[in-house]
């Protein structure tokens, strides 16, 4: 495990921050049709704080963010690499004024 990823681990919960095998296939890819290469971590955060938290300690480790909304994209923007971290907001609901 990256060094990077066990900080990020710590700094908002293994809940939230999956790898290895936790990590489901759906989020080693999207439609581009691309080969699917699974992500050093994947982020599920439920709030901005946890999202803020995570881009926080990703920016010190120099750990690369790949945002994962429904992963319906064609040209590969939602694919991560074995060195990134997937940011998947699928856990975060609505807009509050």
């Amino acid at each position: 495990m990256l060094h990077g990823v066990r900080a990020l681990r710590e700094a908002v919960g293994r809940e939230i921050v999956l790898v290895d095998d936790e990590i489901p296939v759906r989020n080693w890819n999207d439609w581009a049709g691309l080969p699917p290469e699974r992500p050093a971590a994947l982020a599920r955060p439920r709030t901005t704080d946890e999202v803020a938290a995570i881009l926080r300690v990703c920016n010190e480790h120099r750990l690369p963010v790949v945002p994962q909304g429904g992963l319906t994209g064609l040209a590969g923007g939602a694919r991560p690499t074995a060195e990134s971290v997937a940011l998947s907001l699928d856990r975060l609901a609505g807009v509050e004024d």
